[in-house]
Order: structure tokens, then C-alpha cells, then sequence
């Protein structure tokens, strides 16, 4: 293990491991949001409707393979920057495991805000190198006109943009807090990803929205004078339960009676 000159606890062993980490996780990400854009932009462009970027994003959070592929492979990175956290060396050295579980958290968060920029980014620069219009939902021959058989003006693509983006990012922070409180509670790693794959089944496919599955930002949920925002509010409440719930378990953890079993 190696560790900084403060004593701050390296994710991982090696640099060489940190990249094929990152690499791994970079490419199953790009790979699930690549997928997603090809098959919308081609459904799009077979009705003969010219797509534009916002079409897309808005298709995102409504697809399972998209979500499942993101959810895994955040996860995964979370394992890594997190499975020497649960070595005897470093819980020696931590006074109050509480603290441990917030800064996990913490880091957590970094990796989802990365990723949902990241797919945004994608997402962005594939339409743009496309040559399509970031938002067209105030021409007649648009997407939204004809899902909505109305138009909307004047509303920012930034607006669209930033409504998704938050959307990822409490997605794949939710999947990761669950995946880490499983960690914590059972001292294993495939209860967590077991967790994942139900979860974004039953809650965002098979039409029992709880949390992920009210994470609809479809061209429907933006007709005209709609916030589909508000929708962000049930998986935020979701994360802050998660980050509760860890907080008041980690104070009673044996870390060191599971290590000597």
C-alpha cells in the first residue's frame, strides 16, 4: 500500500492499477452512452425528423442498458478506490468510523460528478460532430413537435442539459451509496452489485418508480409550461436517507471482529 507524506490512504495499490481501473471504467461508461446516442439519433433520423443533441439526452435516464452499464461501472471504480479502506492497517488508524464513511462518501461523489459530466460531454460533442442543432423544439419539424404536438421556444439547452446532468449524477450516487452501505453491512462485495441490477430493474423498468425510475426527462415530461425538475427531488431524498443510514451504522461497526473471523 502506498500512501501520501500526510499518511492519506492511496485507493489503490499502484499507478498501473489506478489506470486499467479508470481505463475499464471509462470505456463501459462511454460504451453505454455511445449506444444509447447511435440508437437514438438512427430512430430519429428513420421517421425523417432531423434529431438535435437535446433529444438525446433526454432519452438517457429512460433507457435500462444505460443505466445498468453506468451503474456497474461507476461501482466498480467505487470498489476500487475503496477496497483497501477495509484493511486492518487503515481502520487501526481510524478514530472515528463515522468520519471514514463520510469521506467514502465523499469520494463517491467526485467519481459520480466526473461521470456525469463525462457522459455529457459525449453525448455533446458526438451531436456536435453530427452537425445537428443542440435544441430544436420550436421548429415544426422537430422531435419534440411531434411527441408533444406543441413547440417550446425559447427554452435553454442548458436548461435540458442541466436537468439530465443532475439526474445522472444522483442515479449513479444512489446505485454507489446502496453498493457501499451493502459493503458495509455484509463485509462483501457481490451483495452490492446484486443490489444494483435489482434495483434498476424493479425501480427503473418494470414500472415501480420509487427513486430511479422517477427519473424521467423524456420529451413528453418537457411539454410546454412543464419543470420536469421536480423529479430530482424523490432520488435526492433517496441519496440523503443512504448517507443518513450508513452515518448511523457505521458508528457500531466491528470491522476488526469480521477481519478476525
Amino acid at each position: 500500500m502506498k500512501r501520501t507524506k500526510g499518511g492519506v490512504h492511496l485507493p489503490l495499490r499502484s499507478l498501473r492499477q489506478n489506470r486499467v481501473a479508470l481505463l475499464l471504467y471509462l470505456l463501459l461508461t462511454f460504451f453505454g452512452t455511445e449506444l444509447v446516442f447511435l440508437f437514438e439519433w438512427e430512430r430519429t433520423l428513420v421517421l425523417g425528423i432531423p434529431p438535435c443533441v437535446a433529444d438525446v439526452l433526454c432519452q438517457l435516464l429512460t433507457t435500462y442498458f444505460f443505466k445498468t452499464i453506468a451503474g456497474l461501472a461507476t461501482a466498480y471504480l467505487v470498489l476500487c478506490m475503496t477496497k483497501y479502506d477495509f484493511t486492518v492497517p487503515f481502520i487501526l488508524r481510524q478514530r472515528d468510523k463515522r468520519s471514514m464513511w463520510l469521506r467514502q462518501c465523499g469520494r463517491i461523489a467526485g467519481i459520480c460528478l466526473f461521470t456525469a459530466v463525462f457522459v455529457l460531454a459525449v453525448v455533446c460533442l458526438q451531436g456536435r460532430l453530427a452537425g445537428e442543432a443542440w435544441i430544436n423544439w420550436g421548429e415544426y419539424g422537430s422531435r419534440y413537435f411531434a411527441t408533444n404536438e406543441a413547440l417550446r421556444p425559447g427554452l435553454p439547452f442548458a436548461r435540458v442539459a442541466a436537468a439530465v446532468g443532475l439526474g445522472v449524477f444522483l442515479m449513479l450516487y444512489f446505485l454507489c451509496l446502496l453498493w457501499l452501505l451493502c459493503r458495509w453491512l455484509t463485509d462483501r462485495h457481490l451483495a452490492g452489485w446484486l443490489v444494483i441490477l435489482v434495483w434498476v430493474t424493479v425501480d427503473g423498468d418494470l414500472g415501480v418508480p420509487v427513486f430511479i425510475g422517477k427519473l424521467d426527462f423524456s420529451l413528453y415530461e418537457w411539454a410546454p409550461s412543464a419543470a420536469p425538475e421536480w423529479r430530482l427531488l424523490p432520488i435526492l431524498a433517496g441519496c440523503l436517507a443512504l448517507l443518513a443510514a450508513g452515518y448511523a451504522f457505521a458508528k457500531r461497526k466491528d470491522f476488526l471482529r469480521v477481519q478476525q473471523k
